[in-house]
């Protein structure tokens, strides 16, 4: 399995960390303690640092842009562990996500024995995240003209808490929302979420969450320190108390059951009694509820199974009373947020919401009923709300020539499609996923930092030579030939994980 830890740098010459998620320590050994406030460059091989310095400057010069770089990094031990790097420029600060990828001892064998293969697809691959990191990689190539340097914010959650509490906020946050990423922090997000956009908001959330992939919301925000008591500060929430993000596998995360109240939660206990039978399982609900979030349970009842409290009384939409934690707001925000999830949080890149264009609203609604767009397009069972007139023919984001001309592309997609390129960080081990993109990986891997079982690439139009052909195979079944299946779909999307 692979294995991938979050940081966050600032933007100086020595690439200061600003913030390491928990499973660092599984990847190099240190804390996060023990790499906060010091230099990236002090990990990284002397062989290794002009080019990384390089990229790093580059990366810095180019917003919105990623670099995918194979590094060998020091572990607290002394030892050099090679790894697959992702820096994605977000506004002020850097966001690194750092992989291994670690499959067993047979595995390994295979490693050693033999070079790294693509395992190519004739028909489209099972996991719906291959489409997604194929729309993601043209940031690996954006020039400089298609740069825009405007503000946003990346905040990081944990997943493990049932209202997702800020763990980290960058000083981006306070262009977007007025209020400093300290202040942010130990907060719950969901209570950044105006309560008319929360339930629509928890179930984008939690489909993504089912299977690590990206989350769109676009929603009215909610001042969180309108109801703070004077006396008690954000540090004395209970979502502060966390789970071990390294315990044991039958732990369940925190998740949000929208049918009634939430279970309770032992006092003192490090992790959730919310059993997973009770989060929200997508996977469990009738199809029709994936595309029309619109049910039986209203706002009341969504907010208090998150938070044990009723949300009568709440303002809908940001505070408009002045007080001495919150500005005065004559208008509502409008915010856009692309969620990346993995399994050791949630990135959260925020901006503020552009006007939207006629015709991009998936259907006509009027205007006292919009409650946002909220888009779980690579979730196992996708997610859109409002629900399109017309569903995508193909997963979004997929690749090939043939699509082109059947049929006009939809005006509500290339909206958010372009949101969701813009905006998202990589949080991911990338070439276990989608192998294609290691054609835009600079330097020299090593170690673990490529899969042990060979690259998963589609390949929608085989060579029809190679029909009928013998491939060479490695006992794990990835194949270095021209196609690995036949398929009756023209276009490769026979697969039923994608239908």
């Amino acid at each position: 399995m692979d294995t991938t830890f979050i940081t966050i740098h600032d933007l100086h010459d020595d690439a200061h960390i600003l913030y390491s998620s928990d499973s660092i320590v599984d990847i190099l050994g240190h804390t996060p303690d023990e790499v906060v406030n010091r230099s990236v460059w002090q990990f990284f091989h002397p062989d290794e640092l002009p080019l990384a310095r390089a990229q790093h400057n580059r990366g810095v010069r180019l917003d919105k842009a990623a670099v995918l770089s194979y590094c060998r990094l020091r572990n607290r031990q002394g030892d050099w562990v090679g790894c697959e790097c992702c820096f994605s420029v977000v506004y002020d600060v850097l966001v690194c996500c750092t992989s291994i990828y670690r499959h067993g001892m047979q595995s390994q064998k295979r490693a050693v024995e033999a070079p790294v293969v693509r395992k190519l697809f004739a028909s489209s691959p099972k996991d719906p995240r291959y489409h997604m990191l194929s729309h993601l990689s043209s940031k690996f190539d954006l020039g400089h003209e298609e740069q825009t340097h405007e503000p946003r914010a990346a905040l990081f959650l944990n997943r493990f808490t049932r209202t997702l509490t800020v763990m980290y906020a960058t000083s981006g946050i306070e262009q977007i929302i007025g209020i400093s990423g300290e202040a942010m922090k130990g907060r719950s997000f969901y209570y950044c979420i105006a309560p008319n956009c929360l339930e629509d908001a928890v179930r984008c959330l939690e489909s993504a969450k089912g299977n690590d992939s990206i989350a769109y919301m676009r929603f009215f925000f909610r001042d969180p320190r309108q109801d703070d008591d004077p006396d008690v500060t954000a540090s004395e929430s209970e979502d502060d108390i966390m789970t071990d993000v390294t315990g044991s596998d039958d732990e369940s995360e925190g998740g949000v059951d929208s049918g009634g109240p939430a279970t309770s939660e032992s006092t003192g206990s490090r992790h959730l009694s919310l059993d997973s039978s009770n989060s929200m399982d997508t996977s469990e609900e009738p199809p029709a509820a994936h595309t029309n979030s619109r049910h039986s349970n209203n706002t009341a009842d969504t907010h208090l199974a998150m938070f044990g409290e009723s949300s009568a009384g709440r303002s809908s939409i940001s505070s408009t009373i002045g007080s001495p934690r919150s500005e005065v707001r004559n208008e509502p925000i409008e915010l856009e947020a692309v969620i990346s999830c993995t399994s050791d949080g949630l990135v959260v890149c925020l901006r503020r919401a552009r006007p939207m264009l006629p015709g991009t609203m998936p259907v006509a609604e009027p205007a006292h009923q919009y409650n946002g767009i909220f888009a779980a397009p690579w979730a196992a069972q996708p997610i859109f709300h409002p629900a399109p007139q017309q569903m995508p023919q193909y997963p979004l984001g997929a690749r090939h020539p043939a699509m082109m001309p059947a049929g006009p592309s939809l005006q509500f997609q290339n909206a958010f499609m372009q949101t969701i390129r813009d905006v998202a960080v990589f949080a991911w081990a990338l070439t276990g996923i989608n192998g294609s993109l290691v054609d835009y990986a600079r330097g020299n891997p090593i170690g673990e930092s490529q899969p042990p079982e060979g690259f998963p690439v589609w390949n929608p139009l085989p060579d029809p030579a190679a029909f009928g052909k013998q491939q060479s195979a490695a006992s794990s079944g990835y194949v270095s030939g021209s196609n690995s299946s036949s398929s009756n779909d023209p276009f490769g999307f026979g697969d039923p994980g994608l239908s």
